[in-house]
């Protein structure tokens, strides 16, 4: 069949290798899955969606089945509505209100009850929330749906038919199929157009009248004629002329006639203007159709006299006379004229068919009229004006070129025009100008142009327009112009149109007697006399008549004639020199040079611009044979650089023109801005250049790296407010974003030309331009045509979306699951896309959304749009719109989520208050998940949803009304209902199904209870805390039961969707997280399901999949490469994915079980678990061997360096412009964005790298890498998701050791695993040698914290022996040296170098937990030799790095919070790391020490935290304070601290002042009392332990410390009342160093603190006697301070205590609440107040040489120092005397009397501080009466005269030595009772007897 039939199936069938063809397409052999056929087969409105669609996710064996199921309803299309047997008698609509039920319906809309059934079923599916509406609504929503289902059946057959003709489709063969078998009779031709008929004569039935439905059924009817005509259009495009014996063209014409084609409408009164616009589709159509149907059914193409002879056949008379006999009656309506005119024509070839082969007989009186009839119909067309006509229908809404049949509606027209042609002579015709714009609109986009010069181009007489306009060229410019520029409409003619334009030997111009010789007269032959300038008047240069050219005058005019030269010449160098001359023409002058032409200067430029942009965009190959070409003329304007400056001078000049009416000026400028789009990938760089130094864009001013703008207008926002807003068109504006967005597609070429100028200041320019002047208020502009409107908003949000990517180049528009990639290393990218999220979320606030949130708003009814039929392109580029509104939105929300500010843009969308605007943005969002016409705008929905909810979790976190963002309750009830019918329904679009569940599982997670029950509760189930509510469990069908569905097919999803899978798990688990209650009613159902849990079982037991092989090859699938594994790799991630969530799961159930009892019986804790399903996992996991099975399985990682050392080395070698950072892709977060899945395009973008490669062109190097590139995103794929898995285990281990205790580490046969798993841990630890990537450290940090968190919570089992433990600690310790030792991983760069993540804390922790656990276990580890040298080798050289890390940290002196933990943690292992069981030589310690400076840093760091604020100091200043009191009590580091100077420290630091003036008090929130406190506590250590040699040295320096700090030692040993027991400490602490300093200070040392000893502690020990006689008293003189003692203050001594209390001391209450006066609190003071006694006593006991007395030697006690005078009781403020003495003996007694009392009761809860009382109390009572004894003998032989009293006294100390001893001996008598406190019991007791003869021998018996 030749190429001019009308039939469009001759396409050539698509290959095996096409690309484009859906991986998903089946066989009509595979199984049909009846799931699928319910899913796209649920109603009418769902199958044309689909076959428009034809995205193949529905399989053709579905789609098949589907069709054929409903193949009677497409036989007999609206007949099957139109039946009539009704299930009730009709009545009103109004009557009654409307319930959704067969007799209902078929009463309100007249139906046949079998045709309501399946309508109420395919309604009820399609609209799941039909309950929620009113009676009312449900009527007008039926009704709605019923209108639909009507059309979608014609329209169904429509793209049934279109698909047959488009062998790129899915469907292409199904539908030859179906309709060569169903749909090519002449019967189904018959039915559309009688059902056609009977649609335009019928008028609006009764029923729809009385309820005021009239326009909308009026609508519904003409919307029905148009789609049936468009039937029976593509009925007739399929057919050919042969096939054709049935005419309908008869019937046709006679109803067209009769309905003046359609335009009377018997509902015409009721239409408003949008059906009115359908009634003119209609009318056009019906012009189309008379032309198709006469040309298929009269054979009209193959009796052309064009057509081969033998083929031409033509009709019969009697066929033809019928046709004649309706003409003839024709010619009074303009409706008419087409016909007419292609009747005319046809008649006409008819005759010279005949007249060349003779007439025959039986076409006799056919040949007596067709003469006169012919030229009668011509002359009726031509009155009716049929070319104005045929434009009118040729602009109107049928040509537009988003309707999908326009080019065969072309088609239809350039086989009229070549019948025409052939008919008629083209220079006879009238209304050239109008004749050459219908041929342009018929040839030009979408049109047959390719086909003109392929087909027509050799005929003379079907190109006999052209050749017309050619013989008038230049003369008349436009036509030719207008002719070309049609006639190059795709990149094949633009190429015809280039070469033809070459070479033109024919030249139409004026010329006047001057300049012209006649050859021969009257032959009108002439030659130039002269050379001719053509357009001299108009244009500088042009193009040259050589002189003694020949020419033939073709006319006339004003004296001038107008001769066609015949010369040749290049058009293009016309053209060029033309652009060159433009701007220096004058603005005043026309332009038009002769009655013949109406070009003017500015039109012939505008028409030139046109036309080169039209060859070089559809050609883009041409720009540079272009260029070239222009370049060989002979004399070239040298002013101009380049092309694009030519273009520039144009739009410059062209701005000269702008105060003309005319709107040629501003299609001008649009040309010229167009034609520099299509230039650009050839001059990037000139253009940006030229467009930064023009005035067109506002100039932009850098200052400090700020971007600021100037405020003036430019050039083209001068244009664009006072022309085309004016006006209503807008070309410039459009014409401007296009470029705008073709530099941002080519930044990367323009980038690539070697030292050129920087583009960002342009862009800077274009992207303000574009969002201040044209985006912010485009909204309010005038619009001749709404699509215009829309394009605007496109075009912008296209280049916003674009900058957002990163600027990828080509040409595509972005898609929404186009990744984002960093632009960090691409300061021109980066800089736009800051820029712009800067604009948008915090300066531009409102003023710059606005137009986002109307798009939004407007994109509600977005399903509707495509159910328009008056204008597809409205449709298409609406949803584009949407689509790019919502792209754009969600990537500018992924910037801000990474930052910590809180933008204006969430708070405007988050804020449901009434003052809120835009309080319903969110919802409106929510409601797209209606749009099933577009599957990515619903995605789309989903993903920006559950941004916008993480951002409310994330940074409004207090926010409660997040439960409202839906709407009200019955929409968000609504809503929700839609979500979960599409989560159940779309089983062929896993990728929505996801994001459904992502918005489901964050909705859980912000707490949103209606998101995770559904809407059969309401309100929310869930609080914001996260409580549960009541709820119904039987009527619990929601997101709940959907995910359960999933997870009993959870094999076959793993296999075929694995993230849907993962989805499912991931909602599961955070679910479970965000409600850790077991009375939760929502988990419920779930815990205790039983199949539940065996699915999870199974998954979490199942083989455990990490192989993943080698890519091979791409495949190239819609423009995106697919490696051959990436489903595998897909699959095997998130099956690891999936087991880290079950385990998850199982964690949050531990603490579910364990919330309100811990058990530790392994068989209460299963029966408490509520299913079997669960227990079974339980048991399974605790009686087999699965914990250390997992442990080695789920801590491995498959990290390979090499792959990633293999793509750096690639790219460094080849291809070293080419950064990585480049392909980065960022997300928001790893479970929730969709544009980052497991696979290909993990981490970087290939298909982003593809377009760059492709800059480049080296194939070879690109194929290496983009193959390394997938390699490393597989690798990376696998990565995540085992270190997802093993922090998983982590967590779950984590959990089951802090709840479980030993219950999960018990296994059925009693063995203990959970020693093997910390050694294993460990060992891991120690294994760990990669080589140092982030992601291995990150392992080791995991690893480390576990370990850290089980020796911290786990319980070993059984009471294992303190030996295991021994020796399993040391084993750690020996694993974790190995592992802080790495040379791999060096602990050094963590700690110092700060590495990241900080992996060394949880080691270096472990540690110090595992040495704290070897404390007093120095007798077990010696039993085995090698594990005690081993262990101490481990410590020696741990010491050493230790030593080292904190030298480095401590000298930095950097006030860190982080550096600071680590200095904590490493003085606390050092602290323990110098201790005998670690290293047993202090020598060998101390030079590991004083190697790294650490005492000296030490002391350096104590001095340096007292300079800060109390609140600001170093968390580690108290440990080192410990760790130097630890070093004071070892000798040779005593030695080494005094050397090291720590004296001066202590003498000279930010204390001293305040000290020196007795200043420093205890103060809770500034408690520098404390480290006085720890300075008289090293002191006094020191002076204890310090070598001899060193003694007397040292001494001196604590005489002058005494000294120095006087003030301050003799406010605390006044003890001024009140007290607290910080200011108690530091008595005890003086009273400590006094005692040691009595030990050590020698004669001429004891006079400078002579005074202490004499007066200060004597008075000091009166005051503490006191309080001891005065419990009362005591208890209101002592204060608590801090919130633990105001506590203790308030709680009552223990039963056991207080009985003995009240039988020794009745007098004191400690029964009353709120008056104790013995309470915890004054235990702990009394016990201070012993120790202090204590102290002192031992302190007089030295000096006094009160010991003695125990030698039973009598020395010369006159000679003794007499400290405690033998006088009675004296002032408490006076020092003490006897007295004193034997009131602290007394005390002593009762002490050891509540001793005593108390041993028979076991209600003693704080037995061991009693212990210590007791203790204390036996070394008190025995100095006591050393001291009394030594100072009475003393006294008795030193004062004579006072002999007599202090025998009496002497009588009173052994009459208590007698108690004291009963006392004792009571207590011995206990046994086990007092078994720790036996040895000082008894030396006591030893004691006391040898004062007694001590005293008998001295004094004799008294």
């Amino acid at each position: 069949m030749s190429r001019s039939s009308l039939s469009f199936l001759n396409t050539p069938p698509r290959t095996q290798n096409d690309i484009n063809k859906p991986k998903s397409q089946a066989t009509s052999k595979q199984s049909i899955d009846p799931a699928l056929v319910q899913l796209f087969g649920r109603s009418f409105g769902t199958i044309r969606t689909t076959l428009i669609l034809s995205d193949g996710q529905c399989p053709p064996n579905v789609m098949d089945k589907i069709l054929n199921d409903n193949l009677d309803y497409l036989q007999q299309m609206l007949d099957a509505y139109d039946k009539k047997t009704l299930a009730a008698p009709p009545t009103t609509m109004g009557d009654k209100p409307f319930d959704l039920t067969e007799t209902s319906l078929s009463n309100l809309l007249l139906l046949d009850s079998s045709v309501c059934k399946n309508l109420i079923r395919s309604f009820k599916e399609e609209n799941v929330t039909w309950e929620q509406w009113s009676s009312d609504e449900l009527r007008e929503k039926i009704i709605q749906h019923y209108f639909e289902e009507r059309i979608n059946v014609i329209e169904i057959l429509c793209y049934l038919f279109f698909l047959a003709l488009d062998p790129d489709k899915v469907y292409h063969e199904l539908s030859i199929e179906i309709i060569q078998n169903h749909f090519l009779d002449d019967a189904f031709k018959d039915r559309i157009f009688d059902q056609f008929k009977r649609k335009s004569q019928q008028d609006v039935p009764q029923n729809f009248l009385d309820a005021d439905l009239a326009t909308l059924w009026a609508t519904q009817s003409i919307k029905e004629q148009k789609v049936l005509l468009d039937l029976l259009f593509l009925r007739y495009a399929v057919q050919s002329p042969e096939q054709s014996s049935h005419l309908l063209l008869l019937k046709f014409l006679n109803h067209s006639i009769s309905t003046r084609f359609g335009r009377d409408q018997p509902t015409d009164r009721f239409l408003d203007p949008f059906g009115k616009e359908i009634v003119s589709q209609a009318h056009d159509l019906s012009q189309i159709l008379v032309i198709i149907i006469l040309f298929v059914e009269f054979n009209v193409d193959i009796i052309l006299p064009s057509a081969p002879l033998r083929l031409k056949r033509p009709s019969s008379q009697q066929d033809i006379m019928a046709i004649n006999e309706v003409a003839l009656k024709m010619g009074n309506d303009p409706t008419h004229g087409i016909f007419l005119w292609i009747w005319s024509s046809y008649l006409s070839h008819l005759q010279t068919y005949f007249d060349e082969t003779n007439w025959p007989y039986a076409y006799q009186d056919l040949e007596t009229i067709v003469n006169s009839i012919t030229r009668e119909f011509g002359i009726k067309a031509f009155k009716l004006n049929v070319i104005k006509y045929i434009n009118l229908v040729l602009t109107g809404s049928c040509f537009r070129p988003e309707e999908p049949y326009v080019t065969g509606y072309k088609l239809v027209f350039k086989h009229f025009f070549m019948s025409i042609f052939e008919a008629y002579e083209v220079n006879h015709l009238p209304d050239y100008e109008g004749l050459v714009e219908c041929f342009a609109l018929v040839f030009g986009e979408y049109g047959p142009c390719q086909e003109f010069w392929e087909e027509d181009f050799d005929h003379p007489k079907r190109r006999s327009l052209l050749d017309l306009a050619i013989a008038r060229f230049p003369q008349q410019f436009g036509p030719l112009m207008r002719l070309l520029t049609a006639l190059s409409a795709n990149s094949a003619s633009a190429k015809y149109v280039f070469e033809f334009l070459q070479s033109f030997s024919v030249c139409c111009y004026l010329a006047n007697d001057g300049q012209i010789n006649v050859v021969e007269s009257g032959q009108y032959v002439v030659f130039a006399s002269q050379p001719i300038k053509i357009f001299e008047d108009f244009y500088q240069k042009a193009i040259t008549i050589p002189q003694g050219t020949h020419g033939n005058i073709v006319s006339l005019t004003n004296g001038n004639k107008i001769v066609r030269w015949k010369f040749n010449y290049s058009a293009w160098h016309l053209f060029g020199n033309m652009l060159e001359s433009f701007p220096m023409t004058q603005i005043d002058k026309s332009g038009s040079i002769s009655s013949l032409s109406e070009d003017t200067i500015i039109s012939r430029i505008r028409d030139i611009l046109q036309l080169l942009h039209t060859v070089l965009t559809y050609a883009p190959n041409l720009v540079k044979p272009f260029i070239e070409h222009l370049e060989s003329r002979e004399e070239i304007i040298r002013y101009y650089t380049d092309f694009p400056s030519i273009i520039f001078a144009v739009i410059k000049h062209g701005f000269r023109f702008l105060n003309k009416i005319s709107h040629d000026e501003i299609e001008l400028i649009a040309c010229c801005l167009r034609c520099l789009k299509a230039l650009l990938p050839h001059f990037g760089n000139e253009i940006c250049s030229y467009l930064k130094h023009s005035r067109l864009l506002p100039e932009i001013v850098t200052t400090d790296g700020t971007i600021n703008y100037t405020q003036s207008i430019d050039q083209l926002q001068y244009l664009l407010m006072e022309r085309e807003c004016i006006s209503g068109i807008y070309p410039v504006t459009l014409a401007l974003l296009d470029l705008v967005i073709c530099i941002l597609s080519n930044i990367e070429q323009i980038e690539l030309v070697p030292d050129a100028e920087s583009p960002l200041d342009v862009l800077h320019s274009c992207t303000y331009y574009v969002m201040c002047a044209i985006f912010v208020s485009y909204d309010h502009w005038r619009y001749n045509n709404s699509v215009v409107h829309v394009q605007v908003g496109r075009k912008c949000l296209e280049i916003f979306n674009r900058i957002m990517l990163g600027c990828p180049p080509g040409n595509e528009i972005p898609k929404h699951t186009d990744p984002m990639v960093s632009t960090k290393e691409s300061p021109l990218q980066n800089s736009l896309r800051n820029n712009l999220s800067k604009s948008f979320l915090n300066e531009g606030g409102l003023y710059h959304a606005l137009p986002l949130f109307s798009i939004i708003e407007r994109g509600k009814e977005q399903r509707h749009y495509v159910e328009r039929v008056s204008n597809y392109q409205m449709s298409r580029d609406s949803t584009e719109l949407l689509e790019l509104t919502l792209s754009f939105l969600l990537r500018l929300l992924k910037t801000r989520i990474k930052s910590a500010e809180v933008s204006w843009m969430e708070v405007s969308l988050l804020d449901g208050s009434s003052e809120n605007n835009n309080s319903g943005l969110v919802a409106a969002i929510a409601s797209f998940i209606k749009c099933t016409d577009n599957l990515n705008i619903s995605i789309l929905s989903c993903e920006l949803l559950t941004l916008i909810i993480a951002l409310a979790v994330k940074s409004l976190p207090k926010w409660t009304s997040l439960g409202s963002l839906l709407g009200n309750g019955a929409e968000s009830k609504n809503l929700i209902n839609l979500f979960l019918h599409r989560l159940k329904s779309e089983i062929q679009a896993p990728t929505l199904q996801v994001a459904i569940l992502n918005f489901f599982t964050i909705s859980t997670h912000a707490h949103i209870g209606l998101i995770i029950q559904g809407s059969h509760v309401f309100p929310d189930i869930l609080d914001r805390k996260g409580k549960s509510k009541a709820m119904d469990a039987n009527s619990f069908d929601s997101i709940i039961r959907i995910v359960l569905d999933f997870l009993q097919d959870w094999e076959n999803i793993q296999q075929e969707k694995p993230f849907l899978l993962l989805a499912t798990i991931r909602f599961l688990d955070v679910l479970w997280e965000n409600s850790r209650s077991p009375d939760n009613s929502i988990l419920k159902i779930l815990r205790e399901d039983s199949k539940f849990w065996d699915n999870l079982a199974a998954i979490l037991f199942g083989d455990l999949n990490t192989k993943i092989l080698p890519h091979k090859v791409f495949d190239l699938v819609q423009d995106r490469l697919i490696s051959d594994v990436n489903d595998t790799v897909a699959q095997v991630c998130c099956h690891l994915n999936i087991k880290a969530r079950v385990l998850r799961i199982l964690a949050h159930e531990i603490y579910i079980l364990t919330s309100s009892n811990r058990t530790k019986d392994a068989t209460d804790f299963l029966k408490a678990i509520p299913s079997g399903g669960l227990r079974t996992i339980f048991a399974e996991i605790k009686d087999s061997n699965k914990l250390i099975t997992w442990l080695k399985d789920f801590t491995s990682i498959d990290y390979d360096s090499t792959i990633q050392r293999s793509l750096y080395d690639i790219r460094e070698n080849n291809f070293p412009w080419l950064k990585l950072q480049r392909l980065t892709i960022v997300c928001w977060n790893e479970d929730y964005d969709l544009s980052h899945l497991y696979g290909d395009n993990y981490m970087y973008d290939i298909n982003l790298a593809r377009k760059l490669l492709n800059l480049r062109n080296n194939s070879l190097d690109s194929e290496r890498l983009l193959h390394a590139l997938c390699k490393e995103n597989h690798h990376w794929s696998r990565i995540d998701a085992q270190v997802v898995l093993l922090r998983s285990w982590k967590y779950f281990m984590e959990a089951a050791s802090d709840r479980l205790a030993g219950i999960i580490w018990t296994l059925k046969n009693k063995s203990d695993v959970s020693w093997p798993i910390l050694k294993g841990i460990a060992e891991r630890i120690e294994e760990e040698t990669r080589d140092g990537h982030i992601i291995m450290m990150m392992i080791r940090d995991d690893l480390a914290s576990l370990l850290l968190h089980l020796l911290e919570r786990l319980s070993i089992s059984e009471e294992p022996s303190i030996s295991d433990h021994t020796i399993h600690y040391a084993e750690l310790i020996n694993l974790l040296h190995n592992g802080i030792m790495s040379v791999i991983f060096p602990i050094r760069e963590s700690v110092v170098e700060r590495s990241t993540p900080p992996f060394h804390r949880p080691l270096l922790q472990s540690l110090l937990l595992c040495l704290r656990a070897l404390r007093n276990t120095d007798s077990l580890l010696s039993r085995d030799a090698s594990i005690l040298s081993g262990f101490r080798y481990a410590c020696r050289s741990l010491l050493t790095e230790i030593s080292a890390l904190l030298e480095s940290l401590m000298s930095r002196k950097i006030n860190d919070s982080a550096f600071a933990e680590d200095i904590l943690t490493l003085v606390a292992i050092l602290e323990k790391l110098i201790k005998p069981l670690c290293s047993p030589y202090p020598t060998v310690w101390l030079k590991i020490l004083e190697d790294h400076h650490i005492i000296q840093l030490l002391l350096n760091t104590f001095t340096y935290s007292l300079s800060f604020p109390w609140e600001n100091r170093p968390i580690y200043t108290d440990s080192v304070m410990y760790f130097l009191l630890s070093l004071a009590n070892v000798p040779v580091a005593a030695k080494q601290l005094y050397h090291d100077g720590i004296m001066p420290e202590f003498c000279n630091n930010k204390l001293s002042p305040a000290l020196q003036k007795g200043d420093v008090q205890p103060n809770s929130k500034d408690d520098r009392h404390q480290v006085w406190c720890f300075m008289l506590a090293v002191v006094t250590s020191t002076l204890c332990t310090i070598e001899s040699k060193e003694k007397a040295n040292y001494l001196r320096n604590v005489l002058g410390f005494v000294i120095l700090f006087n003030n301050q030692i003799i406010h605390a040993l006044a003890c001024e009342l009140p007290i607290n027991m910080p200011f108690l400490e530091e008595i005890q602490r003086t009273t400590m160093l006094f005692h040691q300093l009595a030990l050590h200070i020698g004669p001429s040392d004891e006079i400078e603190i002579s005074h202490y000893y004499r007066e200060s502690l004597t008075t000091l020990l009166a005051k503490i006697n006191h309080l001891f006689t005065h419990p009362k008293y005591t208890s209101r003189m002592v204060l608590p301070l801090t919130p633990e003692e105001q506590e203790q203050s308030t709680t009552p001594i223990s039963d056991g205590i207080k009985s003995a209390f009240q039988k020794v001391m009745p007098s004191i209450d400690v029964t009353s609440p709120g008056s104790y006066e013995m309470n915890r609190f004054l235990q702990r003071v009394q016990q201070k107040l012993l120790i202090i006694t204590r102290n002192i006593l031992a302190t007089y006991i030295h000096l006094a040489n009160a010991r003695d007395v125990l030698t039973m030697s009598i020395p010369i006690w006159s000679e003794q120092r007499i400290y405690f005078e033998p006088l009675i009781k004296g002032s408490d403020d006076e020092p003490a005397t006897i007295a004193t003495l034997l009131e602290l003996m007394d005390y002593g007694l009762t002490l050891l009397e509540l001793w005593e009392l108390s041993l028979s009761s076991n209600k003693i809860d704080d037995w061991q501080f009693w212990r210590v009382t007791w203790k204390t109390t036996t070394t008190f009572v025995e100095m006591t009466f050393v001291l009394a004894t030594s100072q009475l003998t003393s006294s008795f032989y030193s004062e004579p005269h006072k002999r007599k009293d202090i025998q009496d006294l002497m009588t009173d100390v052994k009459s208590r030595m007698v108690n004291v001893q009963r006392l004792i001996r009571k207590l011995l008598d206990t046994g086990a009772r007092v078994e720790t406190e036996e040895q000082e019991l008894k030396s006591v007791e030893i004691v006391l007897r040898g004062l007694q003869q001590f005293i008998s021998k001295a004094l004799g018996a008294i």
